[in-house]
This record gives structure tokens, C-alpha cells and sequence, in this order.
């Protein structure tokens, strides 16, 4: 009697969805010594092997880190000694799937540009320069195409960023794929770094004037700029200006200080090396002008902010990446919300767009949201140097889909006021012609007598579930006063609307509630496969 054999049945794209899609995607392409963690189908043992001596023999001049790999909006390396940590992005946009056939090419290009440029801007990142790889139909115009790379570089150019190279290739459809890659002002502290920032903070200074042989040191930091490459950042200021301002004893170091000091004078102020006209400073501290104690309530506060990552590039600050929530913060978001969902929908039913429109609804604004997408690069860079604590992201799938994202890669919850949610004038105007809820976290869409949900949508769905908004959603302690002007006002123009949505609390998921408290249930978020 033959044994039956088994038949293994691998699962489809639509049965495991795109995030647990993306989770596989990471372990079966993980560095040697991750991919060890159970997942299906990990690389071989060989192929592991191959991959670990082919890095061992990576030239010293090819060296590089990978701070931040799959799962965040950029992936963040740091290069080469001195140079700022690089983040790169890529965004595919298909016909039929993230854009309608009829939408004008300028439009189409400005979009391709904003959802990559917004994934810098996550980050803090500025933007630098793109790939672009374009596939279409041989029946495709030049004009067209033409129309296309010009409504791209409206939204470059401004920063300065250059299309260096891509690729064109026949395709059934359009197809857009586009590599951005930007540079952080972000002073990353290394792992090396990490105990001696972690033992000042412990606590070896005294409470007293700053002795006379360590006031030079400390004015050098402070005043003479030496934070490579360039200035003292702002958010570094405050902690140096209260060291200076005389909360160290006269006294040799302890003991237990020293290795600390000694790992700071030896060279690991990120992103590499101490520049050379740091070095005296931080040697002289390094020679024993702190005394034995705990560390003063006043001082506190100061190595915290050392400790949080401020050692380095002009205007420096921590990277802000989505697995750094924490219980206790405030959650914001930049701009408003759901005004590109609300333009798809006028897209897909032309005839309500042209009522609306002639019932004075601004329907070209709507419109304009989806088809063009935004960034908010200044408000990004601006919100990781105010807000040092700061977790961020971007808002490309609704804001329903991309916050459980954050709050599984920082082991979080959130609980977030669906009434709260900020909303255009020209959302607002457009649900009350068109006759729907204007009560943000009430559900419209109830069961009909067939069972089946009814297909009119509600102001929660667009606010929620709307999607590609490219707003920054973002969660901090600090105080809005230490940072809301800074942000408000770091692009050209009229100020930015800012908003305090909710909280990061303990626990999983995400919590949305409406005016009585009660939770909103139900994804209708869009989601690939």
C-alpha cells in the first residue's frame, strides 16, 4: 500500500495581506545574523554562509551601517566619516490601482514625486535626488510623458533635487517607480556612544560653579560651534548652556566616570569621529573637572538631552522613527484629513462632481489633493529637531491602516478623538451638499434589507479610511510651546495646521472613539491583494 503524498499549498497574496507580506519579505531577506528567527522559506544555510563572508570582504572603503532596514518609511545608512545619514525610498504607482486612467499627466507626475518626497519627509529627511523608471504602452505620446517629468520636477525643484538616472521600458499599463534618496540631520547615537551617555545620565556630576580649568571646555562646546560638521543645534543648546551654567564640582573623576568621558573623547559623536577642533574640549573634560555625586535635579534634564542623540550635525536631531511611541506621549498630525479620498470619489462619480461644484463646493481642491499628493519635508525635519522624543510617519494608506502600523513597531496603543480630526473647509462644505454626516465618528453605512452595506460613504470614512493624504501623524511629550511655532512656520507660507488627535498608551492596536467615548469599529481602509 503507497503512502498518499502531501500536497503543501502555498498561501496567496489576498489570503496573508500586504503587511504580513512585507513581515516575510524582511526575514527571508534579514542580515545573516537575523535570519535565524523562524519564517517561511528563510535563505539556506549556504546562501547565509555565502552572504556573511561576502561581507567580511567588503572593501574598506565600501564599509557602511544600516541603522533602519524594512519597515519604516525609508530605509537609513550611514556612509562614510562625517557624512549625514542617507534615507531612501521607493514608491511604485500603477494605472488602475493608485491612479485613474484619465488623469492628466502633469498631475500624475507631481503625485509620483509628493508620496515619495513625503516618505523623506517621515524621517526628517531632505530630499537629494531620484531614480525614475517609467513603463507604458508604445502608443503612449512624448507629450504625454513630456507632461509627466515636468509636473515631476515642479515638485523637486524646490529642494534642489535632481533626477539622476531611471530606466524606460514598454508595459501594458503605466507604471511608475521612483528611488528617492534624501540625507538626515540627525546625529544617531552608536552603540558605542550609548553606555557613556547612559552612565553621565546615571549620575557622577555634583551640584556646584563649573571650576575654572573646565570652563574653557565647556565655552568651546557651547559657544565655539565645534558639533560636527557645523554649529551647535538648537536642540543641543539648552542642555550645554545649563552644564555651563555651573553644575559640576571642582574634583578629580571617579572612577566610574572616566570610561565614559574617555569613550567621548575617543571619537563616537555620531554619525563617526570627533572633528579635530572638539577634540581639546572634550579631552579636558576627559581630565578630571567632575566630582563624585548624583547628579543635581538641574543637570538632569541636560544629560537627558545628550543622552537622546543630539551629538552631531548642524541643527542635529534623533531620528524619528515610527518604533519610538511611548506611553504618556501626545499623538498629532500635520494639515488635514480626508480631503483625497473625497476627490477620488468625485472622480469616480462625475455627475455628483458637476452638482457639487454648481452647489459652490470646491471640488477642483479635493480633486487636486488626490491627484497631486503633497510632502511636508520642513514640517518633518522641523518636528525631529523640536521634538527629540518624537515617533513619525506618513499618512499614504489613511490613517485607520498606517497607525497600527506604529503602534506594532513601538509595542504601543493609541487612543484617538475621531471628533477631533482636523478637516478642510472644502471637506466640510462638500459633506453638507452632498448630504452626508457631518458628525465625525458616526457610521451612515448600516445594514439594508438585503444585509449588504450600503455603498454611500460618511465623513469617518474620509477622515479614517480616505487615504494618500501624505499628512505626518507624530507623537511627542514635549510641550506644544517648546515646538508648535517651530514646526507651524518651518515651510514658506501660511502656517501649518497642527493637531493633538489622541495619546500613546500601554498595550496593542488602536482605539478610535467617538464624542460619547465609544469605540468606532470597522476597517474600510484600502489594503494591496
Amino acid at each position: 500500500m503507497s503512502a498518499k503524498k502531501t500536497i503543501s499549498i502555498s498561501p496567496s497574496l489576498h489570503a496573508i495581506g500586504e503587511n504580513e507580506l512585507i513581515r516575510r519579505i524582511a526575514q527571508w531577506m534579514a542580515p545573516p545574523a537575523a535570519s535565524s528567527r523562524s519564517a517561511p522559506s528563510i535563505p539556506s544555510t549556504a546562501s547565509t554562509k555565502a552572504a556573511t563572508a561576502a561581507a567580511a570582504k567588503r572593501p574598506a572603503w565600501a564599509q557602511h551601517e544600516v541603522l533602519v532596514s524594512i519597515g519604516d518609511d525609508t530605509a537609513i545608512v550611514r556612509q562614510s566619516r562625517g557624512a549625514p545619514p542617507l534615507a531612501i525610498t521607493t514608491d511604485m504607482l500603477v494605472e488602475g490601482t493608485h491612479f485613474l486612467p484619465s488623469q492628466p499627466p502633469e498631475s500624475l507626475g507631481k503625485k509620483a514625486g509628493n508620496c515619495n518626497l513625503s516618505d523623506l519627509a517621515a524621517v526628517g529627511a531632505w530630499p537629494a535626488w531620484v531614480l525614475v523608471s517609467l513603463g507604458a504602452p508604445g502608443k503612449t505620446s512624448a507629450a504625454w510623458v513630456e507632461a509627466f517629468y515636468r509636473g515631476l520636477r515642479s515638485v523637486l525643484d524646490p529642494f534642489g533635487c535632481l533626477c539622476v538616472g531611471g530606466d524606460c521600458v514598454r508595459a501594458p499599463q503605466i507604471t511608475i517607480n521612483i528611488v528617492a534618496g534624501g540625507y538626515c540631520n540627525s546625529g544617531v547615537v552608536t552603540d558605542g556612544l550609548k553606555p557613556a551617555l547612559q552612565t553621565i545620565a546615571g549620575g557622577y556630576c555634583a551640584p556646584d560653579a563649573v571650576p575654572d580649568g573646565l570652563k574653557p571646555a565647556l565655552q568651546t562646546i557651547q559657544a565655539g560651534g565645534y558639533c560636527a560638521p557645523d554649529a551647535v543645534p538648537d536642540g543641543l543648546k539648552p542642555a550645554l548652556q545649563t552644564i555651563a551654567g555651573g553644575y559640576c564640582n571642582s574634583g578629580v573623576v571617579t572612577d566610574g566616570l572616566k570610561p565614559a568621558l574617555q569613550t567621548i573623547a575617543g571619537g563616537y559623536c555620531a554619525p563617526d569621529a570627533v572633528p579635530d577642533g572638539l577634540k581639546p574640549a572634550l579631552q579636558t573634560i576627559a581630565g578630571g573637572y567632575c566630582a563624585p555625586d548624583a547628579v543635581p535635579d538641574g543637570l538632569k534634564p541636560a544629560l537627558q538631552t545628550i543622552a537622546g542623540g543630539y551629538c552631531a550635525l548642524s541643527g542635529g536631531a534623533a531620528l524619528p522613527l515610527r518604533s519610538r511611541a511611548k506611553p504618556g506621549q501626545d499623538l498629532y498630525v500635520t494639515g488635514t484629513l480626508g480631503d483625497s479620498g473625497a476627490g477620488l470619489f468625485l472622480l469616480r462619480h462625475p455627475g455628483k462632481e458637476k452638482k457639487l461644484r454648481a452647489a459652490g463646493v470646491n471640488t477642483a481642491a479635493l480633486i487636486a489633493r488626490h491627484q497631486e499628493g503633497a510632502s511636508r519635508i520642513h514640517a518633518g525635519i522641523a518636528i525631529a529637531r523640536h521634538c527629540p522624543d518624537a515617533a513619525m510617519m506618513d499618512l499614504s494608506d489613511g490613517l485607520a491602516a498606517d497607525l497600527p502600523r506604529m503602534a506594532e513597531a513601538s509595542g504601543c496603543g493609541f487612543e484617538v478623538s475621531a471628533t477631533v480630526l482636523p478637516l478642510s473647509a472644502a471637506l466640510r462644505r462638500f459633506t453638507a451638499r452632498a448630504g452626508l454626516s457631518a458628525d465625525l465618528g458616526r457610521r451612515d453605512a448600516r445594514p439594508n434589507p438585503s444585509g449588504r452595506r450600503d455603498a454611500r460613504p460618511t465623513l469617518t470614512d474620509f477622515a479614517l479610511f480616505g487615504g494618500e493624504d501624505y499628512e505626518l501623524v507624530f507623537t511627542t511629550a514635549a510641550a506644544p510651546e517648546r515646538w508648535h511655532d517651530g514646526v507651524a512656520h518651518a515651510a514658506p507660507g501660511r502656517p501649518l495646521r497642527l493637531t493633538r488627535i489622541g495619546r500613546v498608551v500601554r498595550g496593542s492596536g488602536v482605539r478610535f472613539l467617538d464624542a460619547q467615548g465609544r469605540e468606532i469599529r470597522g476597517n474600510r481602509s484600502f489594503e494591496h491583494f
